[in-house]
């Protein structure tokens, strides 16, 4: 079964992504904290086949551009896979509902890729992707609140077959999806040097935190940073305010192995709010790459798995 790659749900508001600022704000207040949704990286299929030679990355209002400059081994067909994280219903305060990232796009050479997009479903350890397909109903409708579905031209023992298996639950004549899900998408790549851009929206972790939550050696080394460079940059009255904070783990990398060379452009809020907003990375040389304008960009260093984590805060609207 083929999922459509510019599928967009609506259980996802179009506000929240509106803005970096704004998606914190929008978040923080919805419910103070949250893991965020990570992208995984690529993996190629066979395993080793395609390397990355450089990298880049622009983040803008929340949405993500990740190109790669990749090589396909000579005289070896090989393919590049992507597989989201394994989900469900998780109630209707889940900030990421859409964790089979649906917006996403893949670019080769600048142009729409030919993917091949499947899922995979389970109800515990039961996989029950062949009892879905069967019944007729959207494997991805966990993303929906309510998780909502009804039988379509579908085999009926499926149905059934489901509802046995706690995958499916009755409800005034429909049924609630309680399975769990995971989608796979997988791109072909000729024996080549090729452009490999990635588009999709990002699901960063969120918090509101005072300044001391945020201030240990080990939460900030994530980022190159030390609480030194957070007071010089924030001033010494932050030691007694709160800042709605985010963190953007974004892969750049195919089999966990970092790009040799990686840059990032990342555009924040207007001229106006600058002096509020902080943005922070890792550089190149190991130092932080720290600063309030509202355009950074600069070489930066991945982890050993080429994941950079980008990090921001601001005051929430009532301190500012």
């Amino acid at each position: 079964m083929s999922m459509p790659m510019d599928r967009l749900r609506p259980a996802i508001c179009a506000v929240v992504f509106a803005s970096i600022p704004l998606l914190c704000f929008q978040c923080a207040y919805a419910d103070d904290t949250s893991a965020g949704v990570m992208l995984p990286g690529l993996r190629s299929e066979p395993a080793g086949s395609v390397a990355v030679s450089a990298a880049s990355l622009r983040l803008q209002a929340g949405r993500i551009e990740a190109t790669l400059e990749v090589t396909v081994r000579r005289g070896q067909a090989s393919s590049v896979v992507i597989r989201t994280p394994r989900f469900g219903w998780l109630g209707e305060a889940e900030p990421y509902p859409d964790r089979q990232f649906p917006e996403l796009q893949i670019l080769v050479g600048g142009a729409p890729a030919r993917t091949e997009s499947t899922f995979a479903a389970f109800a515990g350890s039961a996989d029950v992707t062949a009892a879905i397909r069967a019944a007729g109903f959207d494997p991805f409708a966990i993303a929906d609140t309510p998780p909502f579905v009804t039988p379509g031209a579908g085999d009926a023992p499926a149905v059934g077959t489901l509802e046995r298996l706690g995958a499916v639950e009755q409800s005034d004549g429909n049924y609630i999806a309680k399975w769990t899900a995971q989608r796979k998408v997988k791109v072909a790549l000729s024996p080549s040097s090729h452009t490999l851009t990635l588009k999709y929206m990002a699901r960063p972790g969120f918090a509101l935190l005072r300044f001391d939550q945020m201030s240990s050696s080990a939460y900030l080394a994530k980022y190159c940073l030390s609480a030194h460079d957070l007071v010089r940059a924030l001033g010494p009255a932050a030691a007694t305010r709160m800042f709605v904070v985010s963190d953007y783990a974004i892969p750049l990398s195919i089999d966990d192995r970092s790009p040799p060379s990686l840059s990032v452009a990342v555009y924040g809020p207007g001229k106006e709010e600058a002096q509020e907003y902080l943005i922070a990375f890792c550089g190149a040389d190991g130092k932080a790459v720290i600063g309030q304008a509202a355009d950074i960009k600069a070489l930066a260093r991945p982890d050993a798995k080429g994941v950079i984590r980008i990090w921001s805060c601001m005051p929430p609207p009532s301190r500012r």
